[in-house]
């Protein structure tokens, strides 16, 4: 986001969702769950258990494809707004 719209800008953007959603801490836990599946992406899978361990609602990404094979529902940034707004 920062290429395309100016570093101030984005941390606009940043300090504003941190205002609207929560932020979970990380622990071993998240990791290990992360580490042991077989997610394509190992970043991916920590965002999808830290999600599941939140209890969140949805998982946001500009990327849905990556997360196929995920038990929560995954989102566009559009398709959330589009619900959620």
């Amino acid at each position: 986001m920062r290429k395309r719209i100016g570093g101030i800008k984005a941390l606009d953007y940043v300090r504003h969702a941190l205002n609207v959603f929560a932020v979970e801490a990380l622990d071993d836990m998240i990791f290990r769950l992360a580490a042991d599946m077989p997610y394509k992406d190992f970043e991916d899978a920590i965002q999808t258990f830290s999600a599941l361990h939140a209890k969140a609602q949805c998982i946001v990404t500009r990327n849905p494809s990556l997360f196929s094979k995920n038990c929560l529902p995954i989102l566009t940034p559009r398709e959330y707004w589009d619900i959620y707004r």
